[in-house]
Parts: C-alpha cells; structure tokens; sequence
C-alpha cells in the first residue's frame, strides 16, 4: 500500500489529545463535513475494554457502507492504532498509528504513520512524501481560535481538514481543560477508563507499589481493514 508518515503540532495539553483517541463519537460532531460525505452517519454503542497493552475501543454499528463497526487500540502510554473513515483526502479507509508526545503543559506534537490501500508490487506506491500543507494547519487552527475566521470557511477538499477541526474541538476547550466542567455520559466510555487507569496507576507510584507490565500481544491486533484477532488473548 501507500505509506504516509507525518508530524503536527497540537495547541493544547498532552492529554486532552489522548482523551480525544478514547473518544469515537467526536467524529460524527468535529468531523461531521466529511464523515456525512461518505455515509459514516450512524450513531455507534460504545465499548472499551482494558487488555494488557492499555485499551481496546469498539463503536459498534449495524449499518452497511461506511456505517461499519469500528475499532481502535490505545497503547499505555501514548500510541493510537486506529481505522481512519473515508476523507477528502482519501475515499478509503486507513489504517494509522500515532504517538501523543509532550512538549510543555500547553502544546505537543502528534508523530504519525498511515497505510492506505494500494498495490504493493508498484514501486511509486512504497511511500509516499507529500508537500507541505499550504496555509499551514497550525495558522489556520489559531485563526479560528481568534474569531479571525470559521472553520466552515476551510476548504472541505482541504488536505489538512480533520488536524484543523480536531485542533479547534480540542483547545477551544482552553489549552489545559477544566474537567471540573466535565459532564460525561455513555459515549464517554473510554474517556472514564482512561482516567480510572492512570488514577489507578499514578497511586500505586505514589505509594510504590508495582505498577502494571503494560505490553503489546504476539496477535495482530484486530482493526476493520484486516482479519480479527480473538480478543480474549489480549485481555487482561
């Protein structure tokens, strides 16, 4: 296939990032010009399971087209592994696996590889660089932040589309978000996991206690683009 690897900056604290990886349902709401475009538009029942790599995240959907059930691996501390819908910028699904890195209290950077379908015996098709986005995906995120423009106003064909909408969704909450504010509900499954397991964690250091041998299975790790894995082997 086509192999895609990139870096962006992210306009907000480290874990709201990562609280956005446990969240399936935001593609309906941040993602929703694209999302509606290609028939991704049935809301899932969420389940989130902890295995022993960090978190197993399914948003079942019953529907045909893109209305798939969809599923995505969160690697204790910082890895994402997940089938990306159909965008503008690609008509198929993809499989892309990202890492969440700190910067400072109030940025950090996503590093990202991606794999789209393709034919793996073409040579031009092994990777691909692609030229820089123009204008950058930071300018334009920091110019809807100020009110200087909408997000409505971006190109919907716009090859950086979803880091914008996900930029805006996730500092328009401020840079370090106040979850005293917080009002989590049923599709908010993973997000309540993910905070019960580093509370968890975090204590047991605290207190010197071992903390869990966090560690990814032999097994493929199911995704909707390949063959499933018996998921009773990979959790905990």
């Amino acid at each position: 296939g086509i192999r895609l690897v990139s870096a962006h900056p992210v306009p907000c604290n480290y874990f709201q990032r990562i609280e956005n990886d446990l969240d399936e349902l935001h593609v309906h709401f941040v993602h929703n010009v694209s999302t509606d475009q290609y028939g991704l538009d049935e809301f899932p029942e969420i389940r989130v399971t902890e295995t022993q790599y960090g978190i197993f995240r399914e948003g079942i959907r019953k529907g045909g087209g893109a209305n798939a059930t969809r599923t995505a691996h969160w690697m204790m501390p910082n890895i994402h592994f997940v089938d990306l819908p159909p965008s503008p910028d690609n008509q198929d699904w993809t499989i892309h696996l990202a890492w969440r890195v700190p910067v400072n209290d109030v940025s950090m950077t996503t590093f990202s590889i991606s794999l789209r379908r393709g034919d793996p015996n073409d040579p031009n098709l092994r990777e691909t660089k692609r030229a820089p986005l123009v204008p950058d995906p930071t300018f334009l995120s920091e110019e809807i932040l100020a009110g200087r423009m909408r997000i409505q106003d971006v190109d919907p064909n716009y090859r950086g589309l979803f880091v914008v909408q996900d930029n805006v969704a996730l500092a328009g909450q401020g840079r370090i978000v106040d979850r005293s504010l917080d009002r989590l509900g049923q599709s908010d499954k993973g997000i309540t996991l993910l905070r019960k397991l580093w509370d968890r964690e975090l204590k047991a250091l605290k207190a010197g206690k071992p903390l869990k041998d966090w560690h990814r299975p032999k097994e493929r790790l199911s995704l909707l683009v390949n063959a499933p894995t018996n998921m009773a082997d990979m959790t905990s």
